[in-house]
């Protein structure tokens, strides 16, 4: 298949128009006409992956997080983005990403379904011009639906404390590690989650009731002024939860395509340790 024929089916699954104003999605580099036939999908577009996508022959990588995501003046290999560009490009890869319009149209509710939340409703609703697509023929997708938003406040299917839920968080994202600001005994009745960088929703998460986030990116203030309004915010990495993402799409494409196409996973690698 084309470039553009695999572009079309993921926008049936997530429009650009939902994404939000200031990030950058779609197709990002190379040719709508290149020829596809083995995608690597990953969450980032690092050095690791270009290399990766090198090394397996593929024609497209399918990211999260934009290829290009800030503005760019000029492509020349002493700049580290352009660079990876120009890697793509030499060797024929497509890439494209699917950013705030995979957390507005699905990101939020999956989460939520790992965590078992019930009664959920997004943190913040998307523009109104944001309509979700038609899952395409063969590949259905149970998240579908009036859920479109950034993310998700739920009622838990039970009763325990922080620290049930730290063990929770570690076992159903597969990360090794969290870090907690607040008090690992209190009760929770109430939870949110924002998968990525969700610090700016602590005042929000607050007015609607919550009493545990799930976020990444939490800083030092952050997680004092959370400590402070009575919220146990729970970091467990901007990679660790948005690797939901690479599972997703690597399945959506096998169910769309079938063997048509072949999909390599960027195996599951936190950027960091924690000693």
């Amino acid at each position: 298949m084309k470039c553009e024929d695999m572009v079309k089916e993921l926008e049936k699954l997530c429009r650009p128009s939902c994404a939000l104003d200031w990030d950058n999605v779609g197709l990002l580099a190379g040719s709508k006409e290149k020829e596809v036939k083995k995608i690597l999908v990953s969450l980032d577009c690092d050095n690791v992956a270009v290399e990766t996508a090198v090394s397996i022959g593929a024609d497209m990588i399918i990211t999260h997080h934009p290829i290009i995501f800030s503005k760019v003046g000029r492509v020349t290999d002493d700049n580290i983005v352009t660079a990876r560009i120009i890697k793509m490009i030499e060797n024929g890869i497509c890439g494209y990403s699917m950013h705030t319009n995979f957390d507005a149209t699905v990101m939020a509710k999956l989460a939520a379904e790992y965590l078992g939340l019930s009664e959920t409703k997004p943190l913040e609703i998307v523009g109104t011009d944001c309509e979700r697509g038609e899952s395409p023929a063969g590949c259905g997708d149970e998240n579908a639906g009036d859920f479109l938003g950034i993310g998700s406040i739920g009622i838990p299917d039970c009763i325990e404390n922080v620290e049930y839920w730290c063990e929770k968080v570690k076992q159903v994202f597969d990360i090794p590690n969290v870090i907690l600001y607040g008090d690992e005994k209190a009760v929770v009745r109430k939870v949110a989650v924002c998968p990525g960088s969700g610090k700016e929703y602590i005042p929000l998460v607050r007015a609607m009731g919550a009493n545990l986030f799930i976020t990444g990116d939490i800083n030092h203030h952050a997680g004092l002024d959370a400590i402070d309004m009575g919220i146990n915010v729970m970091d467990a990495s901007h990679y660790g939860i948005e690797y939901i993402f690479v599972d997703y799409i690597s399945k959506y494409i096998k169910e769309c395509f079938g063997n048509s196409v072949e999909v390599v996973k960027m195996p599951k690698s936190m950027p960091f340790k924690i000693y």
